[in-house]
């Protein structure tokens, strides 16, 4: 992978952002289980043409900062504790292909992983948890389980807000989340964690070969489309709802008699409705953005199914 420094960062920063080279033949990461076939299969495929930003590493330098940080301490607890494990490295065989990782700490029954995020997906795993992480650590008390003969008892994540403020705290108090947070994992069964490895481990062996399906909506982090009641020269919406029939139901609650709208072909069809006489509105669609290509996938120039849904909005 190239690293480019736009921002000219110190050296230092350059050279701790080298991501990891890709699994060997016959191995699979942990983190990739969850990754869609299509992604890893052009990863690895294009690796040395994909492009990265040292600035769009900065997070993942802060989160491996973290980690040796606290692996540090880990060495004062091994004589505290019957049974401890910090930065374990674990394989497990799955399918002819090595299943391999680290889990964070492993202390007395329970495995904790170690998390770096924003304070918005912190306040989002309070009603409902995160699904790969929660795969990801039953995958890890599963491996401990088959290769080292360890039942962990409890599962949790220890969440860091990356972008915490204080000011904020003191603005929402309690229902603004703490700094630091802890929060359990639901276990999952031994028998339907496993079912689950093999699922995802067979579907990445097809994808090596180039057999995989495009990624589903889910995968690519897709925002629905939205449908803006915009207003002639005015650059902002005046509502953005999730249908054209609600567009069209809220223009009529705000006055708009619908019988004097009108078809005009000006950059496309616009319709447009006479609001009491003022200036004329518009409904424009705005198609949903597959966030996942468009800010956090070095592989998306390469893949044809990201160039066949580029972000557009359009008058309708």
């Amino acid at each position: 992978m190239k690293i480019i420094n736009s921002q000219n960062l110190p050296e230092p920063y350059v050279l701790a952002a080298v991501p990891y080279e890709p699994t060997r033949e016959g191995r699979i990461r942990v983190t990739e289980l969850s990754m869609p076939p299509q992604l890893r299969y052009l990863s690895r495929k294009h690796w040395d043409e994909m492009e990265e930003d040292v600035i769009d590493r900065v997070y993942a330098i802060n989160s491996t900062s973290t980690h040796q940080i606290l692996a540090s301490v880990h060495e004062e607890l091994k004589d505290r504790h019957e049974v401890f494990l910090a930065e374990c490295a674990l394989k497990m065989p799955v399918l002819g292909w090595d299943l391999t990782g680290h889990l964070d700490v492993y202390i007395d029954g329970i495995l904790t992983d170690y998390k770096d995020t924003s304070i918005w997906k912190v306040k989002a795993i309070k009603i409902k948890m995160d699904e790969g992480w929660e795969k990801q650590q039953n995958v890890y008390a599963a491996m401990l389980r088959e290769t080292m003969g360890i039942e962990p008892l409890e599962l949790q994540v220890v969440v860091n807000a990356r972008d915490w403020r204080k000011g904020e705290k003191l603005r929402y108090g309690a229902d603004y989340p703490p700094r630091i947070s802890v929060h359990p994992i639901k276990m999952m069964p031994h028998n339907e964690i496993m079912d689950w490895i093999k699922e995802r481990v067979a579907l990445h062996q097809k994808g090596n070969k180039g057999e995989y399906k495009g990624c589903t909506d889910e995968e690519r982090w897709k925002r629905e489309d939205k449908y803006a009641v915009m207003k002639k020269g005015r650059k902002t919406a005046l509502r953005v709802l999730d249908s054209y029939e609600n567009a069209v139901d809220w223009m009529i609650e705000d006055g708009v008699d619908m019988e004097e709208c009108f078809e005009v072909d000006v950059d496309g069809k616009y319709r447009q409705c006479n609001k009491k006489g003022k200036d004329y509105l518009y409904i424009a669609l705005r198609e949903g953005e597959d966030v996942r290509c468009t800010g956090y996938c070095n592989a998306a120039p390469f893949c044809d199914q990201f160039k066949a849904t580029q972000r557009n909005e359009r008058p309708i």
